[in-house]
């Protein structure tokens, strides 16, 4: 972040806003700016809508002087006798170890024994004394696990009463500040590491305080259609007085105050950027966009989801695209900005061309990305992560298809040019074919549909057509294509299992259900009405049968079933849920997902013969009773499904087994830390912590 955006110092629920000149408000009659887009922010940024606003840092409370430490001089053997007084030294305002500045040593508490409140009443908040009463100590070092572990030996301490700063020396030790100390004779580097600890420990202690407050989300709140927010217990931070904000990502919300301008909070309810600093700031998918004025006028830059500074403030506007990657205009350049920040393709253009950049990105799980862009009148494909061109430019239209497939209109011709790129190489064109996909990336075959519907599988290796003999039948599904012929000698039909290198396996007397592989796996019936899977090598995967087989999910497990009795079954066939249930569904993918990629939990819906509904995990675990009678999804993106009492519905959440009460029309909102049902607001435990008025 921009060292002039980011004043740390004003905390919110007190919060003292940017103060305005008369020059930046007159009458209160000031320009709007450009409305940000809230909930999610994704409209792109332009700069021409956004007036100039002149604004006033915002006033930056006073930072106590840094205290060098002293240097602490070795204790001598001998008395020492008509010792000048000590010049008095300052020393620090926290201090582990027995260190007393001369506000204590003049304070009445200092020789007393006093409880906590009269101690507090005396020192004030946060402060008390230590176990001998001699010294003061901030809390947050006394509390600090560092400062408890350490103990002191005191058996040879002498304290004295020390009345001012002339009366600094004992008879027979010698004192560092102007103070008392331990005796140091033999000990000479003891104060030394001790203080080290110390200031280690409660670096540590504050740093880690700090860095866990900025990252805490808090919740949004709507009263009299102004936002503000809370904490996960619905604790109010922010008072509802924005015109508007966003939801807290990685700490931080935008909000705008009355006077339309723009300011960042943070998880203590801080204003990280002040209102103002930015004429603009957007979130887009984990970066932020920001305007401000500077020498040069009104220029944007990126700033990463810390909100420091990815690029300069030096672009007349700059738009998101997806997969990371944004577009922009710096004076006559256009050109595209990578995901940290890069100018990766660039674009020189007239005052009279078009200054527009069209960007558009290829979906794929490839490591090189490419993308279209078009720039006036002309095309060409670039590396998003390069910005290398490897196709060259074109006046015809280029469309970006799924897995690095491009299609190029060519005038007077029937067909569209199709070409695959990979490894910064056209690998495969072609103009013969009405269109052409590619299911799965990984398997590089392409589906290459004739005019007359007719599909070749394009081994895209070698350009090879991989179903060429008209009297075999050929079925492909998730990058595996199968071959059913038929050996005359043997009169029996062989099935040959075929990829990108070429025959993978094969098997014969097992007859194929839909004769379609998922997820490397192909249902076989291996006996009347009893089924098996094959694997990609043609070998059945155990010598079992089951009356119900259902088709391998992406997941890698297929719900299995004998005797009317349910389980589920893994690619190693394991039946790692017991046949056992009068049913077994697996969840939706995403919902999976979702539950396995964030808290680890692979689940699956039971039924036990009462028909109740219940989940359990993947190691056989009943995880969440069956008290239900149905359940229903909600929002895959979270860890919550409906379920039901009879008719009664509730919310519950898969992760910690907690319910919500809802009713069957309930209006439900679920977000990263909270849920929102008929504006009623519950955390993820379930609790009821605000309601909207």
């Amino acid at each position: 972040m921009d060292n002039d955006a980011k004043k740390l110092n004003t905390v919110e629920n007190d919060a003292v806003e940017m103060p305005f000149t008369q020059d930046t408000i007159n009458n209160n009659e000031t320009e709007d700016v450009a409305e940000m887009p809230f909930e999610p922010v994704f409209d792109e940024p332009t700069t021409e809508t956004e007036p100039v606003v002149e604004t006033t840092p915002a006033p930056v409370e006073p930072v106590a002087p840094v205290v060098e430490e002293p240097t602490i001089e070795p204790v001598q053997e001998e008395v020492i006798e008509n010792v000048e007084p000590v010049e008095e030294v300052k020393a620090p305002n926290i201090m582990p170890g027995p260190i007393i500045d001369e506000r204590i040593i003049n304070n009445p508490i200092y020789n007393k024994q006093m409880s906590d409140t009269q101690v507090e009443d005396k020192v004030g908040p946060g402060l008390s004394l230590s176990e001998n009463s001699n010294m003061i100590i901030d809390d947050r070092i006394k509390n600090n696990p560092a400062y408890q572990n350490v103990s002191f030996d005191n058996s040879d301490v002498k304290v004295d009463t020390v009345s001012n700063t002339e009366d600094v020396v004992q008879k027979d030790k010698k004192s560092v500040f102007g103070k008392n100390v331990f005796n140091l004779k033999h000990k000479s580097i003891l104060l030394p590491v001790i203080a080290f600890v110390f200031a280690v420990g409660l670096g540590i202690y504050l740093f880690v305080s700090s860095s866990n407050a900025k990252t805490v989300n808090l919740i949004k709140i709507t009263e009299s259609n102004k936002t503000g927010y809370m904490d996960n217990d619905g604790t109010i931070v922010v008072k509802s007085k924005y015109l508007s904000g966003t939801d807290f990502y990685n700490g931080y919300a935008i909000v705008k105050n009355d006077n339309n301008l723009y300011c960042v909070l943070n998880g203590k309810g801080v204003f990280e950027i002040p209102c103002g600093n930015y004429t603009y700031i957007g979130f887009y998918d984990g970066k932020y966009i920001a305007s401000k004025i500077t020498n040069d006028g009104l220029k944007q830059a990126l700033l990463d989801k810390n909100l420091d500074n990815i690029t300069k403030f030096k672009y007349d506007n700059i738009s998101y695209i997806n997969n990371g990657i944004f577009t922009f205009r710096r004076d006559e350049t256009v050109g595209v900005l990578n995901s940290v920040g890069k100018e990766i393709y660039t674009f020189k253009v007239d005052e009279v061309d078009d200054k527009n950049i069209i960007l558009e990105v290829s979906n794929s799980k490839s490591k090189n990305k490419y993308a279209r862009i078009k720039v006036n009148d002309s095309t060409t494909i670039i590396n998003i992560n390069t910005g290398k061109e490897v196709y060259k430019y074109t006046l015809n239209e280029v469309s970006a298809l799924e897995n690095n497939v491009f299609s190029i209109k060519e005038p007077d011709k029937e067909n569209n040019t199709y070409i695959y790129i990979e490894d910064d190489e056209v690998k495969f064109i072609t103009n013969n074919y009405k269109y052409i996909r590619i299911d799965d990336y990984n398997s590089n075959i392409a589906l290459c549909i004739k005019n007359n519907s007719k599909i070749d599988y394009i081994n895209l290796t070698n350009s090879e057509i991989i179903n060429d003999n008209e009297n075999n039948e050929y079925y492909y599904n998730d990058g595996i294509v199968l071959e059913k012929t038929h050996d005359f000698n043997l009169n029996t039909d062989v099935y040959n299992i075929l990829d990108s290198t070429g025959k993978i396996g094969s098997f014969t007397s097992i007859t194929p259900v839909d004769k379609l592989f998922y997820n490397g796996m192909l249902k076989v019936i291996v006996y009347e009405d009893k089924y098996n899977y094959i694997n990609t090598k043609g070998k059945t995967i155990s010598n079992k049968a089951y009356d119900i087989a259902e088709n391998f999910e992406e997941n890698g497990y297929a719900v299995v079933a004998n005797n009317e009795k349910y389980g589920i079954l893994d690619t190693k066939a394991n039946e790692v849920v017991s046949l056992s249930y009068l049913g077994i569904e697996q969840l939706d993918k995403d919902l999976y997902k979702t539950l396995k990629e964030k808290y680890n939990l692979e689940l699956f819906a039971f039924k036990t013969d009462n028909n109740k509904v219940g989940f359990i995990t993947s190691n056989n675990k009943e995880y969440i009773n069956a008290t239900y009678s149905s359940y229903e999804f909600v929002d895959n993106e979270y860890p919550f499904v409906k379920v039901f009492y009879g008719n009664e519905p509730v919310l519950l959440n898969l992760v910690n087994k907690k319910e919500i009460n809802i009713d069957n029309d309930s209006a439900i909102q679920i977000k990263d830390n909270f849920v929102i049902v008929n504006n009623k607001y519950y955390n993820y435990n379930g609790k009821l912590i605000y309601s909207a008025k």
